[in-house]
């Protein structure tokens, strides 16, 4: 079982009163995550950001999502529609309930 196997079960309430052993082992879970984080900076992005921004009507915030997903092959997790749908003319997307089908198959 991996990190993102355990933490996609995981109820934010219960981290938040995760005691003892639980919260050690949540604690490590999460430095497991971090430890595997790639780091996607926007930096060189600024440009097709505000780009993208504008063509769309969509916020740069949001933009700078979409982009970021694009520059590393990444598939976008979105649960928010509007952004979903335009990230999906340039990435792919997924909802978080997608991911957890995945890992239970």
């Amino acid at each position: 079982m991996t990190a993102v196997d355990l933490l996609i079960g995981i109820n934010i309430e219960k981290i938040s009163f995760a005691r003892g052993e639980e919260a050690v082992r949540l604690l490590e879970v999460v430095v497991e995550i971090v430890r595997n984080m790639g780091v996607l900076g926007v930096r060189g992005s600024e440009v097709e950001v505000l780009g993208m921004a504008l063509s769309t009507g969509i916020s740069a915030y949001d933009a700078l999502y979409i982009v970021l997903a694009g520059k590393g092959g990444l598939t976008l997790v979105a649960e928010d529609e509007r952004l979903r749908r335009e990230a999906s003319r340039h990435v792919p997307t997924a909802l978080v309930l997608q991911l957890s089908n995945q890992q239970e198959s």
